[in-house]
């Protein structure tokens, strides 16, 4: 499902590049030497970011219920 999410990504980036004047047109190839130089976040490094998020919720969560109960 990321990886969906991921490719459906770079369509839209290629098409942002592609719109930005009215002669430009970015193909597959000049796109993918550009990503190569500026990569967009790859599907493991969303799923870290996610877990860290979880992650600091239960923390947060735990700290202000340890404060409440005391």
């Amino acid at each position: 499902m990321l990886m969906v999410f991921h490719s459906k990504v770079r369509r839209m980036a290629k098409r942002h590049l592609s719109r930005r004047s009215q002669s430009s047109y970015v193909n597959w190839a000049d796109f993918n030497l550009f990503t190569e130089q500026h990569p967009l976040a790859s599907p493991k490094g969303l799923t870290d970011l996610i877990a860290m998020s979880w992650a600091k919720r239960t923390i947060l969560a735990t700290i202000s219920h340890q404060a409440i109960n005391s």
